[in-house]
This record gives structure tokens, sequence and C-alpha cells, in this order.
């Protein structure tokens, strides 16, 4: 069985997703975390890293630097292992 939130990488991306496109059913968040809203830019970065910003109920604006091309790469390592498993359990059965 693929349990996502078992996978680091995985979990980063979506987290990264939530966090700059939103998610549509907000059940990611508690209800107790401080409210947030991000911007993205025209000029945010690419492939090596991305800067967006994102201002958060009582800390004020923050401009966070992701590592992206070092995070996509990790989740297609985990995905590759993930799907070789899956491989190997449907030539077993």
């Amino acid at each position: 069985m693929l349990d996502p939130k078992i996978l680091k990488s995985w979990s980063a991306v979506q987290e990264l997703r939530n966090i700059c496109a939103g998610h549509p059913g907000k059940k990611d968040r508690p209800r107790s975390a401080p409210l947030t809203r991000s911007f993205m830019g025209r000029t945010f970065g690419d492939y090596s890293s991305l800067t967006y910003e994102q201002w958060e109920q009582g800390r004020g604006t923050m401009h966070p630097t992701i590592k992206l091309g070092d995070l996509l790469d990790a989740y297609a390592i985990e995905g590759e292992a993930k799907l070789i498993e899956v491989l190997a359990a449907m030539q077993r059965r």
C-alpha cells in the first residue's frame, strides 16, 4: 500500500504546493495555525531555487527560498523506489 505520509519528499512537495497555491479543502492546516498568505512575483526563480513572499499573522513578511531542483530530484528518486516496489509486488502475484 502506498502511504504518502511516510514519503518525505512527496510530503515536502505537497506542503510547498499548499503554501504557494493553497489547498482546496484547507484540511491540511489545523485551525490553531496562524493565518498565512503567499505571493509569487513574475521573477520568482527557476529549477535550482525559487523565492516567494509569505505573510504570517504575528510574524509579518518573510521571503523563503526553496532549493526546488534538489526537492524535485529527491521526489523523483523516492518515487522511482516506490514504483520498483510496486512492480516487484505485481510480478510476485
